[in-house]
């Protein structure tokens, strides 16, 4: 039981790209009733135990490069908001 992840997966600047693309917004639809939020993420936490080493540790290495990129992004848009603030480049 191999863990199959969709391409880009890991990527949240891709995922930001694509929502942008999408802008309009979904139309509220009816909870299945199948899956309750808590039962969700007793799942998860129940199936996120059973995972590898080796996996939780490639997780957690794309996870931090991924918070590192987020963190820089973060910076640079934070200085260009000030910059336009203070009234020029």
């Amino acid at each position: 039981s191999h863990l199959k992840l969709a391409p880009l997966w890991y990527d949240s600047t891709h995922r930001l790209a694509q929502s942008k693309l999408n802008k309009s917004r979904r139309k509220h639809r009816k909870t299945h009733g199948l899956v309750g939020f808590l039962d969700l993420t007793r799942r998860i936490a129940k199936a996120w135990s059973c995972v590898d080493c080796e996996t939780k540790s490639y997780c957690k290495k794309v996870a931090d490069r991924q918070l590192k990129i987020y963190k820089e992004e973060l910076k640079m848009m934070k200085k260009r908001q000030n910059s336009l603030n203070n009234g020029g480049s």
